[in-house]
């Protein structure tokens, strides 16, 4: 039995799985980084369970995963925090220390922190400062790598506008020069997986997409040369649909990213020692007994202890009608 007793556990939210094969990309990925001792990807929850032994080599397997072609949900907030020279050093210290931080750029009047959302709230490490004599105070919080909605955006406009006049042009010069922008500008994000994928010894969707365009668009270029009749249209629809598929899956992701974060500001009723009171969902641990009255949100997957409700989940099951639950069934967290 592997003794974990000194190690941390963290839990990751990875967005980009689609498959069996990518699981096991993604366990690879965490594998490979020194000092992570065992791990565990779930393809329907999208969550990696990870055994770590110091949480500064948490940002080196996020690292690994984003290498691999996946990405993980994270926040990243801003403090205000007036200190001198000599306090930066000791400042990072506290802050790095803390389970669940990424990474932390600390300044003079501001510090900028990444956090693991399931693990972490802004609040945990405002206290912490806040215990060690530093009066600091959050500037502004928002989901890290937002970006991606907006290059997927901009990718897709490139390639509809430049693969709409396909269906019309006949001049094969003009054809070639319009399919240059879908190919190597819209069609990147693919062409780099499919890097990422050869790198790590296997195989995924931008593979597929990379080399189906790519022989499409050079079979076309040996046709312009034997004198035939090209078929740039076929690799920069090929292109331009996936494009549509990215992008949706892009806005999902911030979707995703944003309910996850909400869902850690939720407010949980711990019952212990015959007292309640109020903490952070992701400061619950296993084993916690909480309180959820008509109305609230359910802080954590559980198990009902007593009592009985009638639960929304159709957020998660598509069910419209609500769902009884009583003594020994199991809740969604966020329902």
């Amino acid at each position: 039995m592997p003794n974990y007793r000194i190690s941390k556990e963290e839990e990751l939210k990875v967005v980009g799985m689609h498959c069996a094969t990518c699981v096991e990309t993604v366990t690879k990925a965490i594998l490979s980084v020194q000092g992570v001792k065992d791990a565990s990807v779930n393809l329907t929850s999208g969550e990696a369970k990870i055994v770590i032994e110091d949480n500064k080599k948490l940002k080196n397997v996020i690292q690994a995963i984003r290498k691999a072609g996946y990405d993980i949900i994270t926040q990243e907030f801003i403090m205000k925090l007036n200190i001198n020279q000599d306090e930066i050093g000791k400042v990072k210290d506290i802050i790095e220390n803390i389970d669940g931080v990424i990474s932390v750029k600390v300044g003079m009047e501001r510090v900028i922190v990444e956090i693991n959302p399931l693990s972490v709230s802004p609040e945990v490490i405002l206290d912490e400062l806040n215990r060690k004599g530093y009066k600091a105070n959050i500037e502004t919080e928002k989901i890290a790598k937002k970006s991606e909605y907006k290059d997927f955006l901009v990718r897709l406009l490139v390639a509809v506008f430049t693969t709409l006049p396909l269906l019309f042009i006949n001049n094969i010069v003009l054809q070639l020069v319009l399919s240059i922008p879908t190919q190597f500008y819209s069609g990147y994000p693919f062409h780099r997986g499919m890097i990422r994928a050869i790198r790590n010894r296997t195989t995924n969707m931008d593979v597929l997409v990379s080399l189906s365009s790519n022989t499409a668009w050079i079979y076309s270029l040996i046709q312009i040369f034997i004198g035939k009749e090209p078929f740039f249209l076929t690799s920069s629809s090929l292109i331009t649909f996936i494009l549509i598929g990215k992008l949706l899956e892009a806005f999902l992701k911030e979707k995703i990213s944003e309910d996850v974060i909400k869902l850690t500001q939720v407010k949980a009723r711990k019952i212990e020692n015959g007292k309640e009171y109020e903490i952070n969902s992701n400061e619950l641990k296993v084993g916690d007994l909480v309180v959820v009255k008509t109305g609230d949100i359910i802080p954590a997957d559980g198990v009902v202890e007593s009592g009985e409700a009638t639960v929304d989940e159709s957020i998660y099951t598509g069910e419209a009608l609500p769902t009884t639950k009583k003594k020994g069934d199991p809740v969604i967290g966020g329902s």
